[in-house]
């Protein structure tokens, strides 16, 4: 072919010297080329220094699909929010601002999303405010306006605003004040319980709890002789508790004490254990205390009625106290008034009903902060409704995943975690069909109790 383009006719010798000159500058240069590739090829060994983590800043990936990655490699090490620029939420949103409409991104954050709402849920059923509020606002800045996380931050301000009363209205009682003074009394706490819950136990056992300590106060001052003062304690009950238990016997018992007090000493100590309880000095080791001076009578008159019945109404208190504990979470304090009351002579059916509750309540507060004794089967287990998880799109093959998830005493499914997979791919399917599930409550003796199961979802294609 070249003696057909380059004959010797269009060739002399300058033209001659001039390709040939060519052909050797060319193969020069290649010379050059390959001997300056192979002398960037190390010849030694070099000395072993720390490796260097490269982060995805200095990496400048300039791709969506490389903020992608990191963001699913974050998302599987749980590194879902924090730490701060080293989180699937902060990579996802990185994707986006190079392809705001990158799919992967966006499913990416609905990932994070139910992530935040799973475990700002967690936090309210543990009490956690802080970590609910701190999930609650991840999400309304993922996503401003977000009605959830806006229902949460209302949900998580009501719950801290009733323990905050609920501690206030149980410091109140413990300081006697009972009704007043008028902007700092217990009465007016359980009100404002119950106008934000009207359905809440703890308020309104604690108003019952006030109006038996007032008819208590009634029938001791009538005891001892303080009609008037009597008349006080009985009006204010009937004002807000009408139809309170006993209060039509405070009102009979005020006429019948002022009989049996008749004698100076008794009447004395009468006076005494009605200031003592007014005081809200029940029992030992407070001195004066109620219990010891109601005994003191009776050592004087055995059949002294107001005496009996006045210890009665120190044991009604200890009883009361307990279950005001008890109502603020306090369980190891109810066990105080509790015994009180056991040595003052309650009725074992009353002190069996206390350490009942305490047991349970103790029981359940463990449970819900996630201590468990073990795993309840799931065939033992009264499930009401199922979730079925969706095969995902980007599975190749068959897979499974086994979950532990909380039953809460509702029977609605908290705190689900992956144990373990045949693969990552399937496990998002999983939890969203296990949170989906609902169950019949699992009692213990009759009472709902949270309690953690597993189960395990077979994928086929």
């Amino acid at each position: 072919m070249l003696s057909a383009i380059y004959t010797p006719r269009s060739l002399n010798p300058l033209q001659s010297f001039g390709a040939a000159s060519l052909i050797i500058i060319v193969g020069v240069l290649s010379s050059w080329i390959y001997l300056k590739r192979s002398s960037e090829t190390p010849t030694f060994i070099m000395p072993e220094f720390a490796p260097v983590q490269i982060l995805p800043e200095e990496a400048s990936p300039g791709e969506a699909a490389t903020w992608v990655q990191f963001g699913e490699e974050a998302y599987a090490e749980g590194r879902i929010i924090d730490p701060a620029e080293d989180n699937a939420l902060y990579f996802f949103q990185r994707a986006l601002t190079e392809a705001p409409e990158n799919s992967d991104a966006l499913g990416g954050l609905d990932r994070v999303r139910s992530y935040l709402v799973n475990s700002a849920e967690s936090a309210i059923y543990r009490s956690d405010w802080f970590e609910a509020r701190r999930h609650a606002e991840k999400l309304l800045a993922l996503r401003p306006g977000d009605t959830v996380a806006l229902m949460l931050q209302n949900r998580i301000k009501r719950f801290e605003d009733l323990e905050s009363l609920i501690s206030k209205a149980n410091t109140q009682i413990a300081a006697a004040r009972l009704t007043e003074p008028a902007d700092d009394n217990a009465l007016a706490t359980y009100r404002s319980i119950l106008e934000l819950d009207p359905d809440n136990s703890v308020a309104k056992r604690g108003i019952q709890s006030i109006a038996q300590l007032l008819l208590g106060y009634a029938q001791s001052a009538a005891l001892a002789g303080e009609n008037r003062k009597a008349q006080t304690f009985v009006a204010k009950v009937r004002n807000f508790a009408p139809d309170a238990k006993g209060l039509a016997e405070a009102e009979q018992i005020q006429k019948q004490w002022d009989q049996m007090a008749s004698n100076q000493q008794v009447q004395d100590l009468l006076k005494s254990a009605a200031d003592a309880m007014q005081a809200g000095q029940l029992s030992e080791p407070d001195e004066p205390n109620a219990l010891a001076l109601f005994n003191a009578v009776l050592e004087l008159q055995p059949d002294s009625e107001a005496a009996r019945h006045g210890k009665g109404l120190v044991i009604r208190a200890l009883l009361d106290r307990a279950w005001s504990e008890i109502g603020a979470g306090n369980f190891q304090a109810a066990s105080g008034p509790l015994d009180q009351a056991r040595q003052a002579g309650a009725s074992r059916a009353k002190i069996d009903e206390l350490q009942e509750e305490i047991d349970y309540q103790t029981a359940l507060s463990k449970a819900r902060s996630g201590e468990f004794d073990g795993l309840i089967s799931l065939n033992d287990l009264d499930v009401r409704y199922r979730g079925v998880p969706d095969f995902p799109n980007e599975a190749e093959e068959d897979g499974w995943v086994v979950i532990h998830f909380t039953v809460s005493e509702e029977g609605e499914v908290v705190d689900p975690d992956v144990l373990e997979s045949s693969d990552q791919v399937f496990d998002d399917s999983a939890l969203n069909a296990i949170r989906r599930w609902r169950f019949k409550p699992y009692t213990i003796d009759d009472r709902p109790m949270p309690v953690r199961s597993r189960v395990k979802f077979e994928f086929k294609a």
